[in-house]
């Protein structure tokens, strides 16, 4: 009923537009579980040891030779630097 009501109004174009999203996000839905089901029995290694989170890009750290997800360890990094500039700025 809605859809009658919104092309009568002009919006059919929208309607079309909203039902393409609408199939997009079902499929990309469809394709997470599909990874999910694939990475959920992904070996420890594979996770990062700070986030527990499956390693997408890993890299060995050189001090402790620990292995981290590089987003981790930049975002780790970024928040270090933060917190020294404003420790130097009180």
């Amino acid at each position: 009923m809605c859809s009658r009501i919104a092309v009568r109004i002009g919006g059919g174009g929208l309607i079309s537009s909203l039902q393409e999203v609408a199939g997009r996000v079902a499929a990309l839905a469809v394709q997470r579980r599909r990874d999910e089901e694939l990475l959920a029995n992904a070996p420890d290694d594979f996770l990062d040891p700070i986030m527990s989170t499956l390693m997408l890009d890993p890299v060995t750290l050189p001090s402790s030779r620990t292995t981290v997800d590089r987003t981790t360890i930049a975002r780790l990094y970024s928040y270090s630097i933060f917190i020294s500039i404003l420790l130097m700025l009180s």
